[in-house]
């Protein structure tokens, strides 16, 4: 199959076009994925004019050398604008456009034509809105939209995906209205949608605005050209996102102007009536906990009511103890369950209204007058627990909105009337409704509460969930080892690490699976978002304190990280950072050390810069270094000279890596000398020093050693020290 450029009426689809857009000497050639031959006048762009422009502000597509505008005489060309600010985030990007606005144009006047197109698009904006995203440009009758910019969100495929559907609906609605009105038929939407990494930052002159190239927009609009009327397609990415909550059908390779290889691509269905979950994984490391679920519910059973409050950090088995609790029960406690949702703001009493519904055995679409029936005839034996004792679970309260909350908080006094558990759990974020909530219970409900904080699993507990979730040598011991660091005692870290190595594997059951060799730098994609969820809440300051952070080190002095920015005090944002549980303090003596709260969260840090920030920012870093410990550097010099090779001025590592190798040679440490010397050759090599090499080869020959080969990423993989997690913690117990 292969994309066309035009819509059903043959004009040509840019972005950036506008009505009335001429071609002539102010028209240019775009990327070849956006049509090859077509033609857009730059005087009508919403963009800046892209003289020398690397990609197609269209769709994001690099432009060939030979098509580029190059400029005429006495032409000024613009000089990049605030390169430091651009970043490489993950997003979820959404075309939509209107099918049929032809037949409109036959038939009716232009003002007619506008405001009829006008308030469609209007329609599309706040379904896109109304899930979180942001409508980044408009395309006279469709629209481009971002899920991940300017903040991202932990499941922005799911955002993206609903509302896909949700202009679906509108449109049909509006259709129906159109025909109605005017006769005229045919008049649809079709959605395209892809998620990946793009760069993102300002473009223009007088009035900079915000965009996000790469593949992964260029795609999404392809999607969009591809899909049938009144339907969503949905690249491969994205897709393996949706599987559990949302049907999908294959609809083959499509192939991609500008794209060697065609991409997969699925229909987009409804939303699951139950969405799939992951088979529970074996519960380990969680003896003193599962202890505590039964003494809580042997009092239900007994007849008190109780509260039980879950918290812990994303991925630390919070869902998983609710399902642990709700097997204990079995059929001795009618169990009820809900979630809420990130995005459910406007949904009130969400996780009520889903767990009644699960109850009453009733469907979305069910006759109002019929629901009402049958909870009136059932409710009140519920809520006096006359039957059996009765547990209200709420997951993922921190995303509970206030109406929520509040009716959490009423439900209460029934602990203190009848067998009734109300079982809340939430991570530890004091801004939260599911934080206000906690306080409540500990305030006027103390008498009823327990308490269960959970804290990562232990090596050994970490090391047996692993051995249960993949068969018996499979795995090598290194990269058992290198999973289980990575994941600091977090099961869902561990699980998505051990996933991203099947899946770099081709899940090949036939071989032994191993990390890749840039296995230390791996951060799988479906916890990307995640993480980069939590730098983004941080204020303006605080994010560029904890990405300079991340440039330093897993640990890193916070006077160093001050010189980086070139700022005297950074204790303001430095709380901030502490206070969001992004580091936390090491020591305060002799001088005031910072860790990252995980290294995985130093990684998502890491990957918001681009390669060129990134290494201006390593530069900075060997300087500050320079500066603060001016008077013992020859304890830094390995240091130093990893964060010069990674910098603007890899050449300056030489002096640093000769200089520690020897320094080993005089403490008699003659093995890491030669390993020293190695990736002095190394770098040497990449800087064409000749003398440096022929300086280097002559020592290592002295030490009658070869010029043997660097240990594996020596010098690629991130500086960061291993720490052992949090210790851990049993339940409080805070009343009877």
């Amino acid at each position: 199959m292969t994309v066309d450029t035009t819509d059903d009426d043959d004009r040509p689809r840019s972005l950036a076009s506008t009505p009335g857009g001429r071609s002539g000497d102010n028209a240019v050639r775009l990327g070849e994925a956006c049509g090859g031959d077509r033609r857009v006048d730059l005087r009508g762009l919403r963009r800046p004019d892209p003289l020398g422009a690397r990609f197609c502000p269209a769709c994001g597509t690099p432009v060939p050398a030979d098509e580029a505008v190059v400029p005429g005489p006495g032409t000024a060309v613009p000089r990049p604008q605030g390169s430091e600010g651009d970043e490489i985030r993950p997003i979820t990007a959404l075309f939509a456009d209107v099918v049929g606005s032809t037949a409109l144009g036959e038939r009716l006047g232009p003002d007619e034509v506008k405001a009829l197109v006008g308030e469609c698009v209007t329609r599309m904006s706040r379904a896109v809105e109304e899930f979180g995203g942001t409508v980044q440009a408009y395309m006279g009758d469709g629209i481009c939209a971002y899920f991940g910019v300017p903040a991202a969100h932990e499941d922005d495929e799911e955002r993206a995906a609903r509302a896909a559907l949700r202009i679906l609906q509108v449109v049909a609605e509006y259709r129906r209205d159109i025909e109605a009105g005017w006769g005229i038929s045919g008049f649809n939407v079709r959605v395209g949608i892809n998620a990946g990494q793009v760069a993102v930052g300002l473009v223009g002159g007088a009035d900079p605005q915000e965009v996000a190239l790469g593949d992964t927009t260029n795609v999404a609009a392809r999607l969009q050209s591809a899909a049938d009327p009144g339907t969503v397609a949905v690249g491969a990415a994205a897709a393996r996102r949706l599987a559990r909550s949302f049907e999908l059908h294959p609809l083959g390779p499509i192939a991609v102007k500008g794209r060697a290889e065609p991409v997969r691509a699925f229909r987009l269905g409804d939303p699951k009536a139950e969405p799939e979950q992951e088979p529970a994984s074996v519960l380990v490391g969680r003896d003193a906990e599962r202890a505590w679920l039964g003494t809580v519910l042997e009092e239900l059973v007994a007849g008190r009511g109780q509260v039980l409050l879950v918290s812990g950090a994303a991925g630390i088995g919070k869902s998983r103890m609710l399902a642990e609790l709700e097997i204990m029960a079995a059929d001795r406690v009618t169990w009820l369950e809900g979630r809420c949702l990130s995005y459910g703001g406007d949904l009130l009493y969400w996780p009520f209204v889903e767990m009644l519904r699960r109850w009453l055995e009733v469907d979305e679409g069910e006759p109002e007058v019929a629901v009402r029936t049958r909870l009136r005839a059932r409710l009140s034996v519920l809520l006096l627990a006359q039957d059996r004792p009765v547990a209200v679970a709420l997951d993922d309260l921190h995303w509970a909105d206030p109406s929520t909350r509040e009716l959490a908080e009423d439900l209460l006094q029934l602990t203190d009337q009848a067998p009734v558990l109300l079982v809340g759990a939430f991570r530890p974020d004091p801004a939260s409704e599911g934080w206000k909530l906690r306080l409540k219970v500990l305030t006027d409900y103390f008498h009823r509460a327990s308490e269960l904080p959970l804290r990562p699993l232990t090596p050994a507990a970490s090391k047996q969930l692993l051995a249960a979730l993949v068969p018996a040598g499979m795995l090598e011991e290194a990269t058992k080892q290198e999973i289980v660091a990575r994941a600091e005692g977090n099961p869902l870290y561990l699980q998505e690490l051990l996933r991203a190595v099947i899946e770099g594997a081709g899940g090949d059951r036939e071989r032994t699976w191993t990390l890749p060799a840039t296995g230390s730098g791996m951060l799988p994609a479906s916890l990307e978002s995640l993480f980069i969820s939590r730098i983004d809440r941080l204020p303006p300051g605080a994010r560029r304190l904890a990405q300079a952070a991340a440039v330093a080190g897993r640990t890193f002095p916070v006077r160093v990280v001050a010189r980086i920015l070139g700022r005297d005090d950074v204790s303001a944002d430095l709380g901030a950072l502490l206070r969001s549980e992004i580091v936390r303090e090491t020591r305060r003596y002799p001088e005031l050390e910072c860790s990252f709260q995980h290294g995985l969260l130093q990684d998502a840090a890491l990957s918001t810069l681009t390669p060129a920030h990134r290494r201006v920012l390593y530069g900075r870093t060997a300087h500050a270094y320079e500066e603060a410990y001016a008077n013992s550097l020859e304890d830094r010099l390995e240091l130093l000279a990893l964060y010069y090779y990674r910098s603007d001025d890899p050449g300056r590592a030489l002096d640093y890596l000769e200089r520690a190798a020897a320094r080993a040679l005089e403490l008699d440490a003659r093995a890491l000398a030669i390993q020293l010397l190695r990736r002095a050759l190394k770098v040497s090599d990449r800087t064409g020093d000749e003398a440096a090499r022929a300086r280097v080869e002559a020592e290592l020959e002295r030490l009658g050693a070869a010029a043997g080969p660097v240990s594996p990423d020596a010098d690629d993989d991130e500086e960061g020290d291993a720490t052992g997690g949090p210790r851990r913690h049993g339940p409080r117990r805070h009343g009877r």
